[in-house]
């Protein structure tokens, strides 16, 4: 009987240490398991938490200084002689990046400036003699992006751009000119903090007189300077 009895106890320990080692080795291998879907489960190197990738699209706004060109409103063909210029003006663009093929590294989509805003004045003898307010309603056109890292990328853009130009004079009345002039531009990216530059060029014609003027078809080109965020 007590053989019997030491038969069944070491059958019992010998069971029961099978048994946690058994689990050890579940466990083991499910730590290796979790370990492998865990490397395999982490986002790219350099991906930030809240920072989208530089190759996706999104909305952005922009806000910056316009540098007018000596020529600026002045009719085609002819150039300006005199000591005065328009002067710097601020700028606002809201817009969206709307991707259509892309990559990894690289994009090429289209880009769509819902809307840009413009001011500048020309002063003479310390008055303000020209004011104008330039606005472009549904600018679009082309993008490339080019990824530097999944932060930090830029893009090359070229857009066409219909355009209200809004001009008073003195106080002798105001004249309204449209045109489609075109954008060509570039920036770079990091985080969504965006800086970039485009130059914009072309003419636009009369369309709404209310005060005497000899300029019916000004040249509106200007470069811009913008800082802004895309999210």
């Amino acid at each position: 009987m007590k053989k019997i009895l030491t038969l069944a106890l070491t059958a019992f320990i010998i069971n029961t240490g099978y048994s946690f080692n058994c689990l050890d080795n579940l466990k083991l291998e499910k730590n290796k398991e979790n370990k492998f879907n865990l490397k395999h489960s982490k986002p790219k190197r350099g991906y930030k938490k809240g920072i989208k990738n530089v190759t996706d699209d999104g909305f952005f706004i922009n806000a910056g200084t316009s540098f007018y060109s000596k020529n600026f409103f002045m009719q085609k063909g002819l150039t300006n002689d005199s000591k005065y210029r328009f002067g710097l003006g601020p700028n606002l663009e809201v817009g969206n990046m709307f991707r259509a093929f892309w990559s990894d590294n690289a994009v090429l989509g289209i880009r769509v400036s819902w809307l840009t805003l413009n001011y500048s004045c020309l002063k003479a003898e310390n008055k303000s003699q020209y004011q104008v307010l330039q606005a472009s309603l549904l600018k679009f056109g082309p993008y490339f992006t080019a990824a530097l890292s999944n932060e930090m990328g830029f893009d090359i853009f070229a857009q066409i751009s219909p355009t209200y130009l809004y001009n008073t004079k003195d106080t002798t009345g105001n004249n309204g000119y449209a045109g489609f002039p075109y954008v060509l531009g570039f920036d770079i990216r990091y985080e969504g903090i965006t800086i970039g530059t485009d130059f914009n060029i072309g003419t636009a014609s009369l369309v709404d007189e209310h005060a005497n003027n000899l300029f019916t078809k000004p040249q509106i080109g200007y470069l811009r300077i913008f800082i802004g965020y895309k999210f």
